[in-house]
């Protein structure tokens, strides 16, 4: 009898023991996963490390003193990239803007006789692939020099083009700019907005420049960008260097290459290298990639080691 009572109660509470233990190996692995899985935010931020650099060589059979080179460093932030810092061979000082520029002003240099100088920089960079919050400046919504968003051939196209909302606007200034502007060649003169319209061709630049002036013709914020498409961390090449569009939506500078044929795609793989037709005192007028102050001072971004390494072949 007294063992029919101890089964009978085994059974009763067995139920409860099952639950017990099911809720403790529930507790258990989650503080386990809780433990090894990093922040959520940690999950899309990756370092990316960009290297590249210059030679400078003396032209002449004289010395030349006290040369002064500049030299773009990656934007400070944008809505994928923050820079943490630049290293360089030379010693120099960090000059940037309100837009985010950053310029290299390298100390004085001295040259003898067609002597050849290599300046190296190395800028490291937190990637991020959720888009952070960004904010808007006057400049983006005016008209400007190269972004004509006040011409009536610019404002008549972009009325044409106007969506129910910015997204669908831009989406749809940025088809019409990708399939009727046809690719020409690398341009070294910057034509603008208006003239690649009324050429119906242009390069990277033109093309940026005019979905930039197309948006702002419909008060939707927008900006050109310089830089270069790279995914990972490398040496940058100067064949590579690219200009882009973004436009300020739903709280975040989103990313539009017309010649590229991106629409909001991959816009951690754009490193920003300027805000393209942006300075103010600090930042050299007409400044692209890298300025020196004398002309007699040949100057070049080198390629890769294995792109140089193929032209010689």
């Amino acid at each position: 009898m007294r063992a029919f009572r101890r089964n009978l109660c085994a059974k009763r509470y067995l139920p409860w023991l099952a639950v017990a233990l099911l809720c403790f190996g529930v507790a258990l692995f989650s503080w386990v996963g809780f433990r090894k899985r990093p922040p959520p935010s940690a999950l899309h931020l990756t370092t990316r490390v960009l290297r590249y650099s210059f030679s400078l060589q003396n032209t002449t059979g004289r010395c030349l003193r006290k040369v002064a080179f500049q030299a773009a460093g990656p934007v400070k932030q944008t809505a994928t990239q923050r820079c943490l810092n630049i290293e360089s061979s030379h010693q120099f000082h960090l000059a940037s803007d309100r837009y985010g520029n950053q310029i290299l002003h390298f100390e004085p240099l001295d040259f003898a006789p067609h002597a050849i100088k290599v300046i190296a920089v190395q800028a490291r960079l937190l990637i991020s692939k959720r888009l952070a919050g960004g904010t808007v400046l006057s400049v983006d919504l005016t008209p400007e020099k190269y972004i004509e968003c006040d011409r009536p051939a610019v404002r008549r196209l972009a009325r044409r083009l106007k969506g129910r909302r910015p997204f669908e606007s831009a989406q749809a200034i940025w088809r019409w700019v990708h399939g009727h502007i046809r690719s020409a060649g690398y341009r070294k003169r910057r034509r603008g907005a208006f003239l690649t319209l009324y050429r119906q061709r242009g390069d990277c630049t033109g093309q940026a420049d005019l979905f930039t002036a197309l948006c702002r013709a419909l008060r939707i914020p927008a900006r050109s960008m310089a830089g270069y498409i790279c995914p990972q961390s490398g040496v940058l090449a100067p064949q590579q260097y690219h200009n882009w569009s973004e436009f300020y939506v739903h709280g975040a500078w989103r990313l539009a290459d017309p010649q590229g044929a991106v629409f909001c795609k991959r816009q951690s793989d754009y490193i920003a290298m300027r805000v393209a037709g942006r300075h103010d005192g600090r930042i050299v007028p007409g400044f692209d990639r890298f300025a020196v102050s004398d002309r007699r001072i040949a100057v070049r971004m080198n390629p890769p080691p294995l792109a140089a390494a193929g032209r010689r072949t």
